[in-house]
């Protein structure tokens, strides 16, 4: 298997302007997770950061918060032909992004709990089929 696109996917997360703090120069989860609740007191807009995953080389983890409550971690796996949370496929990590911020955070449960369940079966499975077939 040709590990370029994996290099590239992960360079991608490195050079999004949502990776760690301070355009990218603190990496520290901690100081990250800080971070977040920090920018997301006293709003309800979602904050999110993108870090390379510290327990699971080769993939990223997207860390999260709304209202300064507590920081959720999502694991982000890289593979050639894209991107996987919760078992769903997107190309490209912008769309992996638009999709979470319009609609995954929201139903990270559901999301959750049917990946962990079934994991051929995702939430949004008809919705993204029908993206894809566009």
């Amino acid at each position: 298997m040709d590990s370029e696109p994996i290099m590239e996917n992960l360079r991608a997360i490195q050079n999004h302007k949502h990776f760690g703090l301070k355009e990218g120069q603190i990496t520290d989860k901690i100081q990250v997770e800080d971070g977040l609740k920090y920018l997301s007191r006293g709003n309800r807009v979602l904050q999110y950061k993108l870090l390379l995953h510290d327990q699971a080389p080769g993939h990223g983890q997207l860390l999260w918060c709304v209202q300064a409550k507590s920081v959720k971690e999502e694991l982000i796996e890289v593979f050639p032909h894209g991107f996987f949370l919760w078992g769903l496929h997107f190309r490209t990590l912008r769309e992996l992004i638009e999709w979470f911020k319009e609609t995954g955070w929201r139903n990270r449960d559901k999301c959750r709990k049917d990946f962990r369940e079934e994991p051929g079966l995702t939430c949004f499975n008809t919705e993204r089929l029908r993206m894809f077939a566009a």
